[in-house]
C-alpha cells in the first residue's frame, strides 16, 4: 500500500551510497508506521474538516496556492481561508478547492 511520498535532500549531489539509501528506507518505513498507527477510522470530520487524504490532493495544494497569491497571504492562512470557506459553504474541502479553482466562488472566500 503506497500511503504518500517523502522526499529528503542533501547538500552534495549524485546517487545516494548504498547505506544511504538503506536509511532512507529505514526512515520511509517508520514514518509510515507513525503514519499509519495516528490515521483517524474516517478520514473526514465534516465539512470544512481536512482529512488524511484531502490535504494532499492536488487540488487542495492548487487552491491554497491561488488564495494565497488572490488575497496576499502566506501559504498557512490561505488553508485556513479555503477550510472556512469549506465549513461555510457546507462542501468537503476537496470540493471546495475544486470551485476554487474554477473560479466559482467570491472574491473573498471568508
Amino acid at each position: 500500500m503506497q500511503i504518500g511520498t517523502m522526499t529528503g535532500y542533501r547538500r552534495t549531489t549524485g546517487p545516494l551510497s548504498a547505506q544511504q539509501t538503506a536509511q532512507g528506507w529505514l526512515v520511509a518505513d517508520a514514518l509510515a508506521q507513525h503514519v499509519l498507527n495516528r490515521l483517524p477510522a474516517s478520514t473526514s470530520n465534516g465539512p470544512g474538516h481536512a482529512g488524511a487524504v484531502d490535504l494532499h490532493r492536488t487540488e487542495v495544494h492548487q487552491a491554497t496556492g491561488v488564495l494565497s497569491v488572490k488575497l496576499g497571504v502566506p501559504l498557512a492562512e490561505a488553508l485556513d481561508h479555503l477550510r472556512a470557506e469549506a465549513y461555510a459553504s457546507g462542501l468537503s474541502l476537496t470540493d471546495t478547492a475544486h470551485a476554487i479553482i474554477r473560479r466559482e466562488l467570491p472574491d473573498d472566500p471568508t
